[in-house]
C-alpha cells in the first residue's frame, strides 16, 4: 500500500520536475525563452510544467496540440533567436518582429519544412542570410527588412518554389546576384562598381567642365580681339592689338585665317566680309 503511493507520488511529481523534457516543444520554447531578456514580463505564463504549450501567449497550435505559430510583435525584447526553434516541425508562422532581437539567422531553420510565413523585420539581426532558408518549399512569404544585414542574398531564395512576396530593404549591405531577384535590395555588381562608377562619373564631369570652360575662355579672347564698327555705307573688322603695340601683318593674317562663316558681317557684289 505504501509502495504504490509513492509510486503514485514520484509520477505525480515527474511533469513538475522534468517539464519541458516531456514534450520537444516546450523544451525548444524553454530554450528561447532563457535566451531573451523579458523586462515586462511578457512571457510569464510560459509554464514548462504543462503537458503542451498551446495555452501560451505568443503560442498557436493545432488540434493534435502541435504548435503552428510563434507570434512576437512590438515586445521589449531582447537576445537571440535559437535553433531550437527548428524542433517546431509543424510550424506554419514564424514572427518575432519589432523586437530588440540582435544575432543572427539560425541555418536551423530551415529544417521548418512547413513554414509558410517568416517574419524577422524590425529587429537588429546581423550577419549573412543563411542558404539554408531555401529548402523552406512552402514559403510563402519572407519579411527580413529593416535589419543589419550584410553579404550577398542567397540565390536559393531565387529557388523557392512557393514564394509570393520578399522584403529585404533597409539593411546594413546586402545585394543579390541573381534572377529571379528579391524586391527592393540592390544588385551585387553595383554595390561592387558604385565607388569605380563614382569615380569614373566624377572624372567625366570635370573633363567636360574643364573643356567648356576652355572654349569660354577662346571665345571670350576672340570676342577681345575682334572689334566690329559701324560707319556709313558699310561695315568693317579691325583686330585690336595689345595698348602700345602695332598688329603686325603675320598677326593680321594669322588673326584672319581664325575668322569663320560666323564672322560675316555682309555680303555684296564685290564679296563677303
Amino acid at each position: 500500500m505504501a509502495a504504490t503511493f509513492w509510486m503514485m507520488l514520484m509520477l505525480a511529481l515527474i511533469p513538475l520536475v522534468y517539464g519541458a523534457g516531456n514534450n520537444p516543444e516546450i523544451q525548444a520554447l524553454d530554450v528561447f525563452r532563457k535566451s531573451l531578456v523579458d523586462p515586462d514580463n511578457r512571457l510569464r505564463n510560459w509554464d514548462t510544467s504543462l503537458d503542451n504549450p498551446c495555452t501560451w501567449r505568443f503560442i498557436g497550435c493545432d488540434t493534435g496540440n502541435r504548435v503552428i505559430e510563434l507570434g512576437i510583435w512590438t515586445e521589449k525584447l531582447s537576445g537571440q533567436l535559437v535553433p531550437e526553434l527548428a524542433q517546431l516541425s509543424a510550424l506554419m508562422s514564424l514572427t518575432v518582429s519589432e523586437t530588440r532581437i540582435t544575432g543572427t539567422i539560425p541555418s536551423a531553420l530551415g529544417n521548418l519544412t512547413e513554414l509558410v510565413q517568416l517574419n524577422l523585420s524590425g529587429n537588429q539581426i546581423s550577419g549573412n542570410i543563411p542558404p539554408s532558408l531555401g529548402n523552406l518549399k512552402s514559403l510563402q512569404e519572407l519579411r527580413l527588412q529593416d535589419n543589419r544585414l550584410t553579404g550577398k542574398v542567397p540565390s536559393q531564395i531565387g529557388n523557392m518554389p512557393n514564394l509570393r512576396y520578399a522584403n529585404l530593404a533597409n539593411n546594413t549591405d546586402l545585394c543579390w546576384d541573381f534572377f529571379p531577384t528579391p524586391i527592393s535590395v540592390e544588385p551585387c555588381v553595383l554595390r561592387r562598381h558604385a565607388a569605380l562608377a563614382f569615380a569614373t562619373f566624377t572624372t567625366v564631369w570635370l573633363l567636360h567642365l574643364a573643356f567648356t570652360n576652355v572654349l569660354a575662355y577662346k571665345r571670350w579672347k576672340r570676342k577681345h580681339l575682334v572689334f566690329e564698327h559701324g560707319f556709313s555705307g558699310g561695315k568693317m573688322v579691325l583686330f585690336r592689338a595689345p595698348v602700345g603695340q602695332s598688329l603686325k601683318s603675320d598677326v593680321f593674317l594669322k588673326e584672319t585665317l581664325k575668322l569663320s562663316n560666323k564672322d560675316i558681317i555682309g555680303s555684296g557684289g564685290y564679296g563677303t566680309v
